[in-house]
């Protein structure tokens, strides 16, 4: 995306800007000891008493742990987390946490960990009130999977408070009327030229014969989004936004049926909340990424979508991949694949844009106005070939962009590309000679029909 705003990672609140990632920190869980209707939480130290017994329900229900978010370098506190009923004494309640094969807690009252994925066995002892005394004492056992990670890094394109906000990104320029030639690429590997049957299919070649390799794949043939392989952003946690929109994690929103995926989004005037103070939004829109699901290193990425339907102006969708660590610096330095951009006002083309180095982006952006695609509101495949020394994009196997990476290669090799870079799928609104106007459409939405990925 270009026509953005970019900021830097504020507080402890992880973010993705650009077109946007989120992780959201989660408040701990407060223990409530007395005789409450319900006693819910932690243990700190002694029982925790709760009234008469309610019979209908279970005695002690422990608690389905959520993915909590650490910065770097810090760690979290993780303690026994429950629900009691009514009439139900809880004596004892500990923690026995794994790390693969490592022990790291046995009977533990609180455990702090760093980044990584545990076994959390929590073990809760207690006794039921029955006519006037409590019974003996009975255990009950759960054992989960959590998962602790660090935020995703910062990506440009936020717009926050003026304490906050650098220099403009370049914008795209806007097509012209009647369109230049498109230049002529240099060869692309032959696979570029050829659409995916399946994912797991043994038909497509890199240039040297040997065969792409799936390594991710979502049909979306689900009823709701797989959280296995896809966050939701919500600007409520993140401050992420384009314009006067609102990212919201809705099923008006971001939905799955009928075999797409749908990202929307609609006139729907709120307060939206952010850390960098609320606002007035017109629309909310819809974001998903593979942060802390699917990350990887070059390769063969097909996505076949339909964006809105429209010729006015205001609405902006985006496919696009971006670095998992910025290694190599802020944006652009640490690099940005933007597979296809769709702009409403010119619907009758997608735009590519391949980001890296604050003077090459400037000066000599890579990419090309002139790729026009028959009806974008149909579906089409979007697809990048990336390999250590070159990046070939191509829409519906005709070639759009043919870039050599090598503006920094004496210094740094392949960078920035030779990192790990997530999936970023967005429908927004647009800036500039793309903006909101009272023609925009009260909905918009894209639709992602599958996404591949081969190595």
């Amino acid at each position: 995306m270009h026509q953005e705003i970019r900021r830097p990672l504020v507080g402890d609140q992880p973010a993705i800007a650009a077109h946007g990632v989120i992780t959201v920190p989660r408040r701990g869980i407060s223990t409530i000891v007395g005789a409450a209707a319900t006693a819910a939480g932690l243990l700190v130290s002694g029982w925790v008493m709760a009234p008469a017994a309610d019979a209908a329900s279970k005695p002690v229900s422990i608690t389905t742990l959520a993915a909590k978010t650490v910065s770097n370098g810090s760690t979290v506190t993780v303690k026994p987390a429950y629900k009691a009923s009514k009439g139900v004494k809880v004596r004892s309640a500990s923690m026995h946490v794994q790390k693969a094969s490592a022990v790291v807690a046995r009977g533990a009252r609180s455990v702090k960990l760093t980044p990584g994925t545990y076994r959390v066995t929590t073990s809760v002892s207690y006794s039921v009130r029955a006519k006037g005394s409590y019974g003996k004492a009975k255990t009950t056992t759960r054992t989960q999977t959590l998962r602790v990670v660090t935020p995703p890094p910062v990506m440009p394109g936020t717009v926050v408070s003026e304490a906050y906000r650098p220099a403009v990104r370049p914008t795209t320029p806007a097509p012209t009327a009647a369109p230049t030639p498109t230049p002529t690429p240099s060869a692309p590997a032959a696979s570029i030229a050829t659409t995916s049957a399946k994912c797991d299919s043994t038909s497509l070649r890199k240039a040297d014969g040997t065969p792409w390799v799936c390594s991710f794949s979502d049909e979306f043939t689900g009823s709701k989004l797989d959280p296995a392989k896809w966050m939701a952003q919500k600007t409520e946690t993140t401050g992420y936004r384009i314009s006067n929109d609102c990212y919201v994690d809705s099923p008006d929103n971001i939905g799955v049926s009928n075999g797409v995926l749908s990202l929307t989004a609609r006139k729907d005037a709120q307060t939206c909340k952010s850390p960098y103070g609320d606002y007035a939004a017109e629309y909310s829109a819809g974001m998903v990424s593979t942060w802390h699901a699917f990350d990887q290193t070059y390769g063969r990425y097909e996505i076949r979508a339909a964006f809105p339907k429209t010729t006015q102006p205001g609405l902006h969708s985006a496919l696009w991949l971006y670095p998992k660590q910025e290694s190599y610096g802020s944006w652009p330095l640490s690099g940005e694949i933007d597979i296809a951009e769709m702009y409403s006002q010119w619907s009758d083309r997608a735009i590519p844009y391949i980001h890296y180095g604050q003077k090459v982006d400037s000066r000599n952006p890579v990419t090309n106005n002139n790729c026009l695609i028959k009806d974008t509101s149909n579906f089409h495949t979007y697809t990048v070939e990336w390999t250590a020394s070159e990046l070939n994009i191509a829409y519906d196997g005709v070639t759009c962009v043919s870039h050599k990476i090598n503006w920094l290669q004496t210094l740094l090799g392949a960078a920035p590309f030779d990192k790990p870079f997530i999936i970023a799928l967005t429908q927004g609104l647009g800036l500039g000679g793309n903006a909101l106007t009272s023609s925009t459409p009260t909905t918009g939405t894209t639709q992602v029909d599958y996404v591949r990925v081969w190595k």
